[in-house]
């Protein structure tokens, strides 16, 4: 079963180029953000970024995927932002 924090490393990563960026956007470790991005990979049979020395490259499968899954992360976050927003205001009631 895919895991919905692949799909957000694997975002992070594409965004940042690096996993190093990545993980600090993400608040995890680079050997973390490693994990989910193989497991990911692993899962859908492809891979996702040709990996060199300095930088994460998509690669077409990855580019196909980024597309596809964009849309619902961004609404996802802005639903997660309107809850920890509610729940702050009660707190502050």
């Amino acid at each position: 079963m895919v895991n919905l924090e692949w799909y957000r490393t694997f975002k992070e990563i594409y965004e940042n180029g690096t996993l190093t960026k990545a993980s600090v956007a993400l608040y995890a470790s680079q050997p973390g953000v490693s994990v989910h991005l193989n497991a990911l990979e692993a899962y859908v049979g492809k891979k996702l970024f040709e990996r060199t020395s300095r930088k994460m490259i998509p690669t077409e499968d990855g580019k196909f995927l980024y597309e596809y899954i964009i849309e619902s992360l961004n609404k996802l976050e802005i639903a997660e932002q309107h809850f920890k927003k509610t729940t702050q205001e009660k707190i502050l009631l």
